[in-house]
């Protein structure tokens, strides 16, 4: 139907989009795609699938990123108006990283940094006798060889220590770094950088280690203007820029008619795909793609060396933080929790929660404020109060839990703002930057009641994820974030328990570390606890079994506790060569899976586990006059149709793995090992040279039969295997029970150091597939020209 400009002009008014509140761009682009609505909606104003493809048909531009996320708010005013709108689908699965330039500008942009790096070769002594030279040629080697973003590679040099380049080998050249820019040096990620890089770190450090171990690396180049530790990564990168232009202007650039984009920012978005040519892997160049970074494990040396703790040592070192004293208190069942409700989000709840609280704060300013972004007027209180529940009244209408993300954070802006803590300005930021759309989207936000210490570390580093925030930002979210988390935690709001928030360092605001997930079990330690358990006379046989069982779901299957105490008899499927364990309840949809223990376990600790299931099945089959075996739980009480406790079931085998190892872990650290030692394993099957590296290589599970048959499980539904190399990560999510791999890489995997110090080994050549040039730190003049 056609549409007036009056009927637009009206339509508009009524969904509150008017010039005094929105800018002429948005404005604009509000009133074609309301035009397109009314044009293509029959006259009851509804707008069915069917119309809306036809729209989006008709005007391909409305697929776009802004454009559909603006349709899509369009579409729900609307619906709060009384239409009946179909909201476009929003892709479920996050987009696939792309191993090339996504354009044909960036790919050209590319090869003109490429020439850049040839001619910083060529002119290496030179700049690298230059402090700041020295600096844009390591962050130049970062991007083209290990594929870090400008965010990263800025970060890295800013924080890196003269202490924090090793100097002893095999281990030559490795960098430790923090995984983000408000960790603390104690949460680090370490990787050995190709041979380029290494060699011009080890000059340098060379130069300056007389200075001190704890001076920053590059802190010549950094002298200057006195800038907080938060603000580094800027400093670097006003020195990458500054440095840029004298190379763009320098005569040689210029005979060579190399074009360089004008900003560090664009030098590394062409850059970092130049790794691919020398064989890099796409999934190792997405490490260093974006902060956070993964971290590494707790006192635990993962590269063979000389000098490194020998790989069947039991215990940590004395004093180590993962060490625990000899009396070890008993350990305490969780709190218990209350599920995520059944019912799903309304509409589209990520945009309409966001509404929500833009439209709380936007109210706010017009009603109780006497100027723009100032804060509120003391005598407006009662107005202030009466906005806030209609705030509470609209989002109980979105989502009838009143622990929802939106209720917490209205409830917790209307405290500071009332009290005068804040400015409406500082609101807004606070919205922008702790309630961002990627927190809404999680099906955890209908019930914060449902929130554990795992799923608030593991959203923490999602809301991270920010390649524009600099170290000070970064510092300010989790700073404000933990502020939001304490309150939510308050004994007078009880919406989250204390002991599941992250532990906080006020003096030096920077998160301490969780221990109990960061610490490593190896697999000679593994052994070891149940040969404990089989030296246990006090226990029966059930029983050691039982507690034997319960450890190798964790330590190698890598369940959940409450996937533990969730299993039947029935849930064990066995045959002559298969061993599969169905995980059939658990917290979230992709935890639904088969757990194929016989690709995974070696030899000894398959015939334990499937000794114990054995048993339990012909016991199971004997109780209540041989009742269904899917009512009988597979630990604990033979107790049909009642699921174990935890205090029954996993206090226990976790009590005696502390007493044995004399470590701090919990039954989700196992779960921690498992991802780790599946992901070195996954690698080491297509790359058998890393074990030569490895410490631990000479165990059963690195052995090369444990190794073929784990590659027989990647390749099962893969025709080649050079198709299973590449996708070996997704098929280790799967088993795990992670939705997307960026969880499976930076929340659960601590090996991956190796992994990518042996990947970025294919980088270390100049020109590819021809080292002509040596790069060593007495190279000749003669050798360099």
């Amino acid at each position: 139907m056609s549409v007036s400009d009056q009927e637009l002009d009206r339509a508009l008014a009524s969904l509150g989009i008017t010039e005094s509140k929105t800018s002429p761009t948005v404005l604009q682009r509000q009133r074609h795609l309301l035009s397109l609505v009314m044009r293509h909606a029959n006259q009851d104003n509804v707008l069915g699938a069917e119309e809306l493809d036809a729209l989006r048909r008709a005007n391909p531009k409305t697929k776009g990123t802004v454009n559909d996320r603006h349709l899509r708010q369009l579409l729900t005013a609307l619906n709060r108006q009384g239409w009946q709108c179909v909201l476009p689908p929003r892709p479920i699965k996050p987009p696939r990283p792309i191993a090339i330039p996504s354009s044909q500008r960036l790919a050209a942009q590319s090869l003109q940094v490429d020439r850049l790096e040839r001619l910083m070769r060529r002119e290496w002594r030179h700049h690298s006798r230059d402090p700041r030279g020295c600096l844009f040629l390591a962050a130049l080697l970062l991007v083209t060889r290990c594929g870090a973003s400008g965010q990263v590679a800025a970060g890295i040099l800013s924080r890196l220590r003269v202490c924090d380049v090793d100097t002893m080998p095999p281990t030559k050249g490795r960098i430790f770094t923090p995984i983000h820019g408000a960790a603390g040096y104690d949460s680090c990620h370490w990787f050995n950088p190709p041979r380029p890089l290494q060699d011009l770190l080890l000059q340098h450090h060379r130069r300056v280690k007389s200075s001190g171990t704890e001076r920053l690396l590059f802190h010549e180049a950094l002298r200057g203007d006195e800038v907080e530790d938060g603000c580094l990564d800027e400093r670097v990168r006003k020195i990458l820029n500054q440095y840029l232009k004298v190379i763009a202007n320098a005569p040689t650039t210029r005979e060579m008619g190399i074009s360089l984009p004008r900003t560090w920012t664009g030098v590394s978005l062409a850059g970092r795909w130049l790794a691919r040519r020398h064989g890099v892997p796409p999934a190792v160049l997405e490490i260093l793609a974006v902060y956070p970074l993964p971290v590494a494990p707790l006192d635990l040396e993962l590269h063979r060396t000389p000098n490194s703790i020998p790989s069947r040592r039991h215990y940590p070192e004395y004093g180590s933080e993962t060490y625990l004293e000899e009396s070890i208190a008993q350990v305490s069942a969780p709190l218990p929790k209350l599920s995520i409700s059944g019912d799903q989000p309304l509409g589209d709840w990520s945009a309409a929660a966001r509404l929500e609280l833009q439209r709380f704060l936007r109210q706010s300013q017009e009603s109780c404020a006497n100027r723009e972004g100032g804060p509120l007027v003391a005598s407006r209180g009662k107005v202030f109060a009466s906005l806030v529940l209609a705030a509470l009244k609209r989002a109980d209408r979105l989502q009838s839990s009143t622990r929802s993300v939106l209720h917490m954070a209205l409830h917790w802006l209307a405290e500071k703002l009332g009290k005068r803590e804040i400015r409406l300005s500082t609101a807004r930021t606070y919205v922008g930057r702790l309630f961002q759309p990627r927190l809404f989207d999680v099906s955890e936000s209908i019930d914060m009641a449902s929130w554990d210490d795992e799923f608030i570390e593991h959203i923490t580093l999602q809301l991270l994820e920010n390649p524009k925030w600099s170290h000070k930002t970064q510092q300010e979210f989790l700073d404000k974030w933990m502020q939001f988390l304490r309150y939510c935690a308050r004994e007078d709001i009880g919406v989250i328990s204390p002991s599941d928030l992250p532990r906080w360092d006020n003096q030096k605001h920077n998160p301490e570390i969780h221990v109990g997930r960061r610490t490593l079990i190896t697999p000679f330690q593994f052994d070891f606890v149940l040969r404990v358990l089989d030296d246990r006379q006090d226990l029966t046989k059930e029983k050691r079994q039982e507690l034997q069982a319960v450890l190798i779901l964790g330590f190698y299957g890598g369940l959940r506790s409450s996937e533990v105490l969730n299993l039947t008899v029935a849930d064990v499927v066995s045959g002559i060569d298969e061993f599969y364990v169905l995980v059939r309840q658990t917290k979230t949809p992709a935890g639904r899976r088969s757990v194929p223990f016989h690709r995974i376990l070696p030899e000894e600790t398959l015939r334990i586990l499937k000794s114990w299931c054995r048993d339990r099945f012909d016991i199971a089959k004997g109780e209540e006059g041989g009742a269904s075996v899917r009512r009988i739980p597979m630990v604990g009480p033979l107790v049909a149709n009642r699921r174990p406790s935890w205090q029954e079931v996993i206090a226990e085998p976790i009590q005696v793995l502390r007493q044995a190892l004399q470590a701090d872990i919990d039954f989700h650290g196992l779960r921690h090992c498992a991802a780790s030692w599946l992901v070195l394993r996954g690698y080491a099957a297509y790359h058998s040279d890393i074990r030569e590296s490895l410490s631990h290589a000479d165990h059963a599970i690195f052995s090369d039969i444990c190794l073929e048959r784990l590659r027989g499980l990647f390749e099962t539904y893969e025709p080649q295997a050079s198709v299973g190399e590449e996708k070996f990560l997704v098929h280790i999510a799967k088993i795990i029970g992670h939705a997307n791999l960026r969880t499976l890489i930076l929340t659960y995997t601590h090996t991956l150091g190796p992994i990518q110090s042996h990947a970025l080994r294919s980088a270390n050549e100049w020109v590819v597939h021809a080292n002509r040039i040596n790069v060593g730190c007495h190279t000749e003049e003669k050798q360099g020209r």
